[in-house]
């Protein structure tokens, strides 16, 4: 899953294999239901115009990763089933150059809120989602629930925070922050730093495929009194700060 990308992608069987993945590689030949789109058509317009190429009157596509992964290839449409439901013309790009930390898996499943992800093909779900994922060693069970039939699900106690909207990137999924805690102690931050500015900074975008984050560089008076709970570093301020 990727919140930030708008395409549907998998790695597609090509003579020139990118990397090995750990469930059968998509063959575009063997589907009845498999169509490639066309330039000019309602997809091809959906992508965004530095995503997308023509070829043969075939549309192309091409994503970049912030972390330098990228997949390339032709984009198709194509019936997805899960269960009982059945998805038709699903935009999904046939990756044929995928380069990057890919690992086994067979494709990235787009949430971002543009209008190629996978969200935005099940209108009855009105864009609500929700997802509990843990480490790959963890034993817990993970899910991922579509519609907003899910908010009954959760036990009562649950935390919510709303999503910020940013009218200078509308399409990525936006949170606020009120301040920062290290090792239970209150790091001296003005709430300003945080809060959304006329030109779209200091708010955060939710990115479910970044273990990292990120935090713009704020100035604290007293770093050597803001220690982590084992004592064993201290909170620097030089640069953006990471967590």
């Amino acid at each position: 899953m990727d919140t930030v990308s708008d395409v549907n992608t998998e790695q597609c069987q090509h003579y020139n294999m990118s990397y090995k993945q750990a469930d059968p590689v998509f063959i575009p030949a063997t589907p009845a239901s498999y169509t490639v789109v066309l330039c000019g058509s309602s997809a091809f317009d959906a992508l965004f115009v530095n995503d997308r190429h023509c070829h043969a009157s075939k549309c192309g596509y091409k994503v970049n990763y912030t972390d330098g992964c990228y997949t390339k290839g032709t984009l198709m449409l194509e019936t997805l089933t899960f269960g009982q439901t059945r998805i038709l013309n699903m935009a999904i790009g046939c990756g044929q150059n995928n380069r990057g930390l890919f690992s086994v898996i067979a494709g990235l499943l787009g949430r971002k809120g543009g209008r190629m992800t996978f969200i935005d093909h099940i209108p009855e779900m009105r864009r609500a989602f929700s997802y509990c994922l843990s480490s790959y060693s963890c034993i817990s069970p993970r899910w991922l629930t579509f519609g907003q039939g899910l908010v009954r699900a959760f036990t009562v106690g649950t935390a919510w925070a709303p999503l910020v909207y940013n009218p200078h990137a509308p399409k990525f999924y936006y949170v606020g922050l009120s301040g920062l805690d290290v090792g239970g102690v209150r790091v001296p931050i003005s709430e300003d730093i945080f809060r959304l500015t006329e030109s779209g900074y200091r708010v955060f975008i939710i990115n479910i495929e970044t273990a990292v984050t990120t935090l713009p560089t704020v100035p604290i008076q007293h770093p050597q009194e803001i220690l982590h709970p084992d004592h064993s570093q201290m909170l620097t301020t030089q640069g953006d700060i990471l967590l």
